[in-house]
């Protein structure tokens, strides 16, 4: 949690992941947080480009893990990771809701108002899982409906954006990756843009 509220100063930072990176592994590659640490974690490896260990955390079938939810047959958000066998509180709990928003930010990208003070700015920055041959996901902000989706194509990516008039900000390529032009990052427009692993 220190990590996403910036209570590290900018040169901590790189320490203070590597070290939630040992706990992750010594967690057995599981979740073992609380509910509010829940709510940033997978964001907090996304930021350092981690968001293919944040999925395989989400989905890994065993306990503890979202994955493990739907293993045992869950259609909502449980209040708890308990273990199988053992009773669930509620089967219909918001507490852990943050990871549809993880979806939408990490794998299709879509930040709107990312410092939090111009609701007209959209960034899209996408990471493409490994594990995913595609995402799509769709916002409805108040400037109207924001769509992206991407597709792996071979080696490349194609990735679709459509945006409504009046937003301004960027598409950035995720770590590895060029857009059109051998670019790292491009005016936010809506349109198709094939983007390229960087050699």
């Amino acid at each position: 949690m220190a990590i996403f509220y910036d209570v590290f100063e900018p040169g901590e930072k790189p320490a203070a992941f590597a070290r939630l990176l040992e706990l992750i592994d010594d967690f057995d590659g599981h979740m073992d947080t609380g509910i509010l640490g829940a709510r940033v974690i997978f964001h907090v490896l996304s930021a350092f480009d981690r968001a293919d260990l944040a999925y395989e955390m989400i989905t890994r079938p065993d306990y503890p893990s979202y994955g493990n939810w739907i293993a045992r047959g869950a259609t909502s958000l449980w209040e708890d990771f308990h273990p199988e066998g053992t009773p669930v509180n509620s089967l219909n709990h918001h507490f852990f809701g943050d990871i549809s928003s993880w979806f939408i930010q990490s794998l299709t990208g879509i930040v709107l108002n990312p410092e939090g003070d111009d609701i007209s700015r959209l960034d899209i920055a996408p990471h493409f899982v490994e594990a995913l041959t595609h995402a799509e996901a769709f916002h409805i902000a108040p400037a109207g409906k924001i769509s992206v989706s991407w597709k792996r194509d071979g080696e490349d990516v194609f990735l679709t954006l459509e945006a409504p008039e009046g937003l301004h900000g960027s598409i950035r390529a995720p770590k590895g990756w060029l857009l059109p032009g051998e670019m790292g990052v491009l005016p936010l427009a809506s349109g198709q843009y094939r983007l390229k692993k960087a050699r």
